[in-house]
């Protein structure tokens, strides 16, 4: 929950830099959604999604940046994607495909 609302701050603005996602949350992500069993309920599918359409926006704003744009740390795109695929395959949440297909749709 906290980590979507850090990542919704820093992709709303110039002044939300101060939560830039790194490689160290996404470790702790990772971790934390090792620990969550297969079966939950509705509001923790929520927040997973949630997580998911964060990860996605960040993909469309790492894309978007020169590659000197972040940090050493920040977040790889490829950590982007492990959270993606565990929450779509682990979760069963295969419909969000559909929304990183289009956020490549349009970069592409």
């Amino acid at each position: 929950m906290y980590f979507v609302y850090w990542f919704n701050l820093y992709l709303d603005g110039p002044q939300g830099q101060i939560y830039q996602p790194t490689e160290c949350h996404a470790r702790w992500i990772f971790s934390l959604m090792a620990r969550v069993d297969d079966r939950i309920s509705g509001d923790d599918i929520a927040l997973l999604r949630s997580l998911v359409r964060a990860c996605i926006a960040i993909l469309k704003t790492t894309r978007k940046q020169p590659e000197n744009g972040g940090g050493k740390d920040t977040m790889r795109e490829r950590s982007c994607w492990i959270i993606i695929s565990t929450v779509v395959d682990i979760w069963e949440q295969r419909d969000l495909w559909m929304d990183a297909e289009e956020v490549l749709k349009d970069l592409g």
